[in-house]
Order: C-alpha cells, then structure tokens, then sequence
C-alpha cells in the first residue's frame, strides 16, 4: 500500500508541475493609441503673410536718397 500511495503521490506532483500555469488564459496587453493634439490655430497663416509683406515693402520701398 505504501508504494501504491507514494507512485500516486509522484504522479499527482508530477502532473501538477506539468500543468503548472498552462490552464491560465493568455494575457493580451492592448495597444495604447495616442492622440496627438492638433498645434497652431486658424490663424497660423497671418503671420507668415506680414513677414513676407514687409518684406516685399521694405524691397519695393522708395529709396530717401535724391539724385542731383
């Protein structure tokens, strides 16, 4: 009897070791989507324009020199 219960005992520890975390379901890690925020306004192109205006005004500007 007593090898009868220590087979059954290897047995149940072995299959117990084997099983060991294999019955658990799968950990699925969603994916994390970031959302970006939109920069700047509306507005964003007024800026550039009274660059490129002055720009082209102090260009286009008349000259404060006279010629004799």
């Amino acid at each position: 009897m007593k090898k009868f219960l220590l087979l059954t005992g290897g047995l149940v520890a072995a299959a117990s070791a084997a099983v060991a975390g294999g019955l658990a379901n799968a950990v699925i890690e969603s994916e994390v989507i970031e959302v970006v925020p939109e920069t700047g306004s509306g507005f964003g192109w007024i800026i550039p324009i009274l660059i490129v205006g002055i720009l082209v005004a102090l260009a286009s500007g008349d000259d404060s020199s006279s010629e004799a």
